[in-house]
């Protein structure tokens, strides 16, 4: 944008002025005031009024069981999945020497097959010793 400013002004191109609109006092509107809202209902309200309170109607027998209110006290204390067991975490890392041309390699070649590096290289040592990778689930 800067860069568009500084041409324009090289070439005497003045930018076009807004013309500042004056702001216009609107009358305060009606404020309402706390003593309406304690308005006693009506006593022949029917039951489509705006006058009568949907708390106001008994709950039918099914909905009104206090064991729904109660909270369970073995249910799930916080949302979400829950965490890996500890022996089946994946919280070891190990590591190996390799140039960067051979580590773009690696990780094109990770990447073509849909995997992650870490997943790819998984697979290849399970497969190369012959063994099934142990389930974490």
């Amino acid at each position: 944008m800067k860069k568009f400013a500084r041409t324009m002004a090289r070439r005497g191109v003045k930018a076009p002025r807004k013309e500042r609109r004056e702001r216009v006092e609107e009358p305060p509107s009606p404020t309402r005031r706390l003593v309406d809202a304690f308005q006693d209902v009506p006593q022949d309200a029917k039951a489509h009024s705006v006058f009568s309170v949907p708390d106001s109607w008994a709950a039918p027998q099914s909905v009104a069981r206090n064991d729904l209110l109660v909270p369970d006290p073995g249910g799930k204390k916080r949302p979400g999945p829950k965490p890996k067991p500890r022996h089946k975490t994946r919280r070891v890392a190990m590591s190996f020497s390799v140039s960067e041309e051979e580590a773009f390699y690696l990780r094109k070649y990770a990447a073509d097959k849909g995997l992650s590096f870490s997943e790819w290289v998984r697979v290849a040592l399970f497969q190369h010793m012959k063994k099934e990778i142990p389930p974490r689930r």
